[in-house]
């Protein structure tokens, strides 16, 4: 298991990093020169695999290098996250992940080999994912202020569902009892499917789900979406209303991020010219409608604006952690 493993010091790559820092600089002027690779900690098929492979076509025709995709599932994705993390920092090895990598892993595997905020360089987001809450349409409430009501008069009695921990599915869940000052039973998976299915089946209450995830359940009248975690209403669900109408104070912490990441110690020459490549590929009507399909609003931006998302991400999740204590990995 992850938590177990021990953090350990790599002698060799400290010994060479000056050395490699000069060849990255060197090679940034020509960079890419060969094959890059994008690693997803996730099965093949999913809004996060399909994201990245989207981007990584678009890439290839940008800078008419090959771009490849490599699929490391495990942990939650932390396998992909030490896998990258332990690449050379040349930039031909990234990583596409969701937000969570950054802002929640730290805490949920303070052993594990790698810490993506001291072992990771953000790179650039692809896209905005925003969930939502779903909950089975035979329950006794109906809207959000009618299931913290019920909540409140039944504690623990209401369960929750995500598709396991360290996710801002789980984050969410957990937010929104300290805001609205409930106690809520979590009932985390491995997956959405199950959770999914439990729901439709009366198994479970409510459940934090992408929006593409819950759509099919919604359509067939299994499922009924009650808010979404974004700031602001989603404009293929104008009738469902933002959790930021509820609370105020809820802010963009609970939409999934994806992004790209390099090694740390990567030349900033390159992550530039990664960005760059990145905000170029977003622009393209291909990749766009891949990424809405998904549930995801395609957001370039500089690596700045991604890293300061980023940190101010872990803040917010840094208060739920010391409220609830750290939480078990899987």
């Amino acid at each position: 298991m992850i938590r177990a493993l021990k953090r350990r010091t790599v002698v060799a790559a400290f010994l060479f990093a000056p050395l490699s820092g000069l060849v990255h600089a060197d090679e940034a002027t020509e960079y890419p020169n060969r094959v890059v690779k994008i690693v997803v900690g996730y099965e093949p098929g999913g809004a996060a695999d399909v994201a990245a492979r989207a981007v990584a076509r678009q890439l290839s025709i940008i800078w008419k290098r090959s771009v490849i995709v490599e699929n490391r599932p495990g942990a939650d994705g932390m396998l992909a996250v030490i896998a990258v993390a332990k690449a050379a920092p040349d930039g031909y090895t990234l990583l596409s992940a969701p937000s969570n990598v950054w802002s929640i892993f730290p805490h949920v595997y303070p052993h594990a080999a790698v810490n993506a905020a001291h072992d990771l360089a953000p790179v650039g987001t692809i896209g905005i994912a925003p969930l939502a809450i779903a909950i089975n349409p035979n329950a006794p409430y109906h809207t959000l202020p009618e299931l913290v009501a019920y909540a409140k008069a039944h504690p623990g009695k209401v369960s929750f569902g995500t598709p396991g921990v360290a996710s801002v599915h789980e984050m969410a869940g957990l937010k929104l009892m300290m805001l609205a000052s409930v106690k809520m039973t979590e009932v985390p998976y491995k997956g959405a499917a199950p959770a999914s299915e439990d729901l439709a089946g009366g198994r479970l209450d409510v459940l934090y789900a992408t929006l593409p995830g819950i759509r099919p359940l919604a359509q067939a009248g299994k499922a009924k979406i009650i808010a979404v975690t974004s700031p602001v209403r989603v404009k293929e669900y104008p009738d469902v209303p933002s959790m930021s109408e509820f609370y105020p104070g809820w802010g963009d912490a609970f939409s999934t991020y994806h992004g790209i990441y390099a090694p740390a110690r990567t030349a900033p020459q390159v992550i530039n010219a990664i960005n760059a490549a990145l905000d170029k590929a977003l622009q393209d009507k291909s990749v766009k409608d891949v990424l809405n399909a998904n549930g995801m609003v395609p957001h370039p931006g500089s690596t700045a604006d991604f890293r300061a998302f980023l940190d101010r991400n872990y803040k917010s999740f840094d208060q739920i952690f010391k409220q609830v204590g750290n939480l078990p990995a899987n």
